[in-house]
């Protein structure tokens, strides 16, 4: 008797892709810096041309922004930074991914690449306790889980 054994093996790549975010929430609201324009497709760091929130608060308060995305397998996020003036207030701000820390923003760029290493997830949180928050967009990349 012959016995035949077959063996496939699939090997998926971790594909890392833009995904959709939507339900953008944030601490406050200053200046008329609605929470949705860092998800508005628009990367433009003037303040004036309207696409970056703003936090109604300085350092102290807990000035944290959020938005929730298809459960996923978080690559990294990017972030773009207020350009027209005040760069150096996103310094230290933390992202985080399901209430994990991914990391941390360093210093006044336009924009910033924090990598996530494949948290899985949800939620993103952007959170600066020392100064106003101004997102001018937030993107995520990852693999949605099925």
């Amino acid at each position: 008797m012959r016995i035949l054994v077959l063996c496939l093996f699939a090997v998926a790549a971790f594909e890392a892709r833009q995904l959709h975010l939507r339900n953008a929430h944030q601490s406050s609201i200053g200046w008329n810096g609605q929470p949705h324009r860092a998800i508005d497709g628009n990367i433009d760091g003037n303040y004036g041309r309207r696409s970056c929130t703003h936090s109604r608060f300085a350092g102290g308060h807990n000035n944290w922004w959020s938005a929730s995305f298809p459960s996923s397998r978080v690559s990294r996020v990017v972030v773009y930074n207020r350009q027209d003036c005040c760069q150096g207030r996103i310094n230290g701000a933390q992202v985080f991914i399901n209430g994990r820390r991914c990391g941390t923003l360093h210093g006044a760029g336009r924009m910033h690449v924090v990598s996530c290493h494949g948290i899985h997830g949800n939620r993103v949180k952007i959170v600066n306790n020392h100064s106003y928050l101004t997102l001018c967009e937030v993107k995520v990349y990852g693999q949605r889980r099925y």
